[in-house]
C-alpha cells in the first residue's frame, strides 16, 4: 500500500501516467537523454528495443526527466492564460513532433499515453519572460540612474509597475552573473599590456607613470570608473590597448607598458557568455538569463562619443562595477572581485579589462609588496599607433 501511495503521489505531482517498463539509452536520440540514462542506469532488459545488459531507467524516471525540462520551458495554460483565446496550447503529440526524441514507435506511443492529459503553451503576450523582465529592468534602471544616481535605489514606489524595480535590478544581475558562473582566474604571472599616448618630445619610463593614475589625477570619466576613482585599464593584445586609448592625432605616440601580476585575482567574465542550452540540458542557468546577458553586453561594451556626455552615458556602468566591486561577493558568498573582463568597443573580438587597482598598486620589476598587483615589464616599446589602426 505504500509503494502504491507514492506512486500515485508523485503521478499527481508531475502530472503523468505510471507505465511499468525500462528504457535503455539506445532507445532515445537526444544526447542529454542518453548521458542522464547512462548516469543512473542499471545494466538490464530494454523492453523497447529488448538489448540485453544495456543501461536502462524505469520508464517513470526518464519521464520525470523529460517533463523537468518541458515544464521549464513551457507553461500551464490552466496557471497563465486569462481564456484560451490568448494563446495557443499544445499537447503531447504536437510537442513531439518538434522534438527530436525517439525513433522508437513503441516509445513514443508510451510518452503520448503517459502525458495525454497534459497540455502547454507559450508565454501569454501579457506576461514577461525573464529575458525580457531582465531587459526592462536594465532600461528602466539605466534611464533612471542618469537623472537620480544617488537615490534611484528609493525611486520604487514610482516605478511599481516594472517587473523589475531600479532598486532591484542590481541583486538580479548579481543572481544571473553567479547562476551562469561568468568568473575568470587571472593567475599570477599573467600579462596586461597598458598604453599612454603621448607627445613625441614626452618619454614616460616608470611604473607610476604607466599605471593607473593617481587619484587626484583621475579627472576624466571611463566606462566602468567615474572620475576620481582610479582604475587600470589594459589588454590581453597591444592592438587592443592602442585601439582603446588612441584618439587620432598624428603627433602623439604610443607607449606600450607590459604589466605581469604578482597574484591571483578573480574577475567577472562579461566575454565569454555560453552557448545556448540545449532542450535536455543541465545546467544552473536556462536560456532567458543567456539571452539577456548578450542583450546587456551589448549595450555596456557599445561605443560612447567622448562629446560632454559620457559623464551621463557612463554612469549606469559605474554603478554596476561599483556594486561588483563592493557588494556582489557578499550577495553570492565568493571571493572578492578585482575586475572585470568585456568585449572591447573599438577593437572587435578582442576583450578590454579593468582592474580595480591604484597607482600604488603597480610598481617595478622587483619591488612588489604585500599589497601589489603587478610589476612593470621591461623593455618598454614606443610605436606608432597609427601602425595599429
Amino acid at each position: 500500500m505504500g509503494q502504491t501511495k507514492r506512486r500515485i503521489d508523485r503521478e499527481t505531482e508531475h502530472g503523468y501516467t505510471s507505465i511499468d517498463s525500462r528504457i535503455c539509452n539506445h532507445c532515445v536520440s537526444d544526447r542529454h537523454i542518453k548521458q542522464f540514462i547512462k548516469g543512473i542506469g542499471e545494466k538490464s532488459k530494454c523492453d523497447y528495443c529488448e538489448k540485453n545488459r544495456a543501461k536502462t531507467v524505469e520508464f517513470n524516471k526518464f519521464i520525470e526527466f523529460f517533463l523537468e525540462h518541458v515544464d521549464s520551458l513551457y507553461s500551464d495554460p490552466l496557471e497563465v492564460l486569462v481564456n484560451f483565446e490568448d494563446g495557443e496550447t499544445f499537447g503531447i503529440s504536437e510537442l513531439l513532433d518538434d522534438i527530436d526524441l525517439t525513433e522508437q514507435e513503441s516509445l513514443r506511443n508510451d510518452v503520448e499515453y503517459s502525458l495525454s492529459d497534459r497540455e502547454w503553451c507559450e508565454t501569454p503576450y501579457y506576461h514577461y519572460e525573464e529575458s525580457e523582465a531582465l531587459n526592462a529592468g536594465w532600461e528602466k534602471f539605466a534611464a533612471v540612474v542618469k537623472r537620480n544616481r544617488y537615490t534611484f535605489h528609493q525611486l520604487d514606489d514610482e516605478h511599481f509597475y516594472e517587473p523589475i524595480r531600479p532598486s532591484a535590478f542590481l541583486p538580479a544581475l548579481s543572481h544571473v552573473i553567479s547562476r551562469i558562473g561568468l568568473y575568470k582566474t587571472l593567475t599570477k604571472g599573467t600579462s596586461l599590456y597598458r598604453v599612454r599616448i603621448e607627445k613625441k618630445n614626452e618619454k614616460f619610463t616608470k611604473a607610476s607613470e604607466l599605471a593607473s593614475p593617481p587619484a587626484n589625477k583621475a579627472i576624466y570619466p571611463n566606462r566602468m570608473s567615474p572620475s576620481g576613482i582610479p582604475m587600470f585599464y589594459g589588454a590581453f593584445d597591444i592592438g587592443t590597448a592602442i585601439k582603446e586609448t588612441y584618439s587620432g592625432n598624428k603627433e602623439h605616440i604610443a607607449t606600450i607598458a607590459k604589466f605581469k601580476f604578482l597574484k591571483d585575482i578573480i574577475l567577472v567574465d562579461l566575454s565569454k557568455i555560453p552557448p545556448y542550452l540545449d532542450f535536455f540540458e543541465d545546467a544552473d542557468y536556462n536560456n532567458q538569463q543567456i539571452e539577456f546577458l548578450n542583450d546587456f553586453v551589448k549595450a555596456i561594451s557599445a561605443p560612447i562619443d567622448r562629446d560632454g556626455r559620457e559623464h551621463v552615458e557612463y554612469v549606469p556602468t559605474q554603478i554596476i562595477t561599483e556594486h561588483l566591486r563592493y557588494v556582489h561577493h557578499k550577495m553570492n558568498d565568493n571571493e572578492e572581485i578585482l575586475g572585470l573582463i568585456y568585449p572591447s568597443s573599438k577593437s572587435n573580438g578582442k576583450k578590454s579589462v579593468v582592474i580595480f587597482c591604484e597607482n600604488e598598486h603597480c610598481v617595478e620589476k622587483g619591488d612588489g609588496k604585500e599589497d601589489s598587483f603587478f610589476e612593470l615589464e621591461l623593455p618598454l616599446r614606443r610605436v606608432n599607433p597609427q601602425s595599429f589602426i
